[in-house]
């Protein structure tokens, strides 16, 4: 190989392939709603945000904590959010619909970057052995 022309290495390649992998996660991936942004907002999203199939085939107390949850988005409109928020009625609900909520983008964004940069080790250890 010329001077002038720098090599790529494995762990390069690798490293690139993880940071590329964990930004398309990042990207790619559903938000996290706590209590006050499930209250707070739109119904299409909310509706996005907590699967609605999950918790029709979860327990009678899931059931519950969905629909005082749903309804105390009705309240919001009235009472306002910051009065609601100090019910620890509704932060129980809360804490057993958290589980139906898809997870954080920090995660997706780890997981993908770690696959991808396996993936990328992988290939750059197959295109080497194909060459010599």
């Amino acid at each position: 190989m010329s001077k002038s022309v720098p090599a790529v290495t494995g762990g390069e390649i690798a490293l690139a392939s993880g940071l590329l992998g964990a930004g398309v996660g990042y990207i790619l991936a559903p938000k996290k709603y706590n209590l006050k942004d499930l209250l707070t907002v739109k119904p299409d999203i909310f509706e996005k945000a907590v699967i609605k199939k999950y918790i029709i085939n979860g327990t009678e107390k899931d059931k519950q904590a969905y629909n005082l949850i749903k309804s105390s988005r009705e309240e919001v409109k009235k009472r306002g959010v910051s009065e609601l928020l100090k019910s620890s009625q509704l932060e129980n609900a809360y804490k057993s619909v958290r589980k139906y909520i898809p997870r954080a983008r920090t995660q997706s964004a780890v997981i993908l970057g770690v696959l991808a940069g396996v993936t990328g080790a992988l290939v750059n250890k197959l295109s080497s052995k194909d060459k010599g």
